[in-house]
């Protein structure tokens, strides 16, 4: 469930109606694959202190969902494994991705294995229903409560260092090199229309 608004007073004096019974929301820029701008309200002292210099921009509110931090990779039509991210702040945010050591990645996943089964299937579901090519990556959230929840897909997602495909392939037993093979490989096989 997600709304995009645009910032207004209204949107402010309104936006509680669109969280969770805890009151919890997360906003951010539409489209924000980065996490840049992103605000976690809890509270009303939480929300006095969202701002943002363009009030023409669209937002995305969007029910915070509470738990783990989990994402999955697809590889040539099959799920590689589930990694759990453990932030050493409140939130997976930009820092948080793209800082060495700001982040915790835990291969396998410490979740039971129904969820880990789960996030699983639903990030191949999800890779094969848009018809992605080759590799994405589906993030999600899991708790006991909600059970796997998904939250996005990237379906160019990183190579570098820190990323979680290159991690996920190498833990399966795929080296870096033939990871990238595979991605020319099929690259170059793609139909341009």
């Amino acid at each position: 469930d997600f709304f995009i608004y645009r910032l207004t007073y209204l949107f402010f004096n309104n936006f509680y109606r669109y969280c969770n019974s805890a009151g919890l929301c997360l906003i951010h820029f539409h489209f924000n694959w980065k996490r840049v701008g992103v605000f976690i309200v809890k509270n009303d002292e939480d929300r006095n202190r969202v701002f943002y210099e363009d009030d023409n921009r669209e937002l995305l509110v969007e029910q915070f969902i509470e738990g783990k931090e989990i994402t999955v990779s697809v590889l040539e039509n099959k799920s590689l494994a589930v990694t759990e991210l453990k932030p050493n702040t409140d939130f997976y945010d930009y820092t948080a991705k793209y800082t060495n050591g700001a982040t915790t990645h835990i291969l396998p996943a410490d979740i039971p294995e129904k969820a880990y089964q789960t996030a699983m299937e639903y990030a191949l579901k999800i890779h094969q229903l848009l018809k992605c090519n080759t590799v994405s990556r589906s993030d999600f959230r899991y708790n006991t409560k909600d059970g796997v929840v998904f939250l996005e897909i990237n379906t160019n997602p990183g190579m570098t260092p820190l990323s979680l495909v290159p991690e996920q392939a190498k833990y399966v037993g795929i080296s870096y090199e033939e990871l990238c093979k595979k991605l020319v490989e099929n690259a170059t096989c793609r139909k341009i229309k």
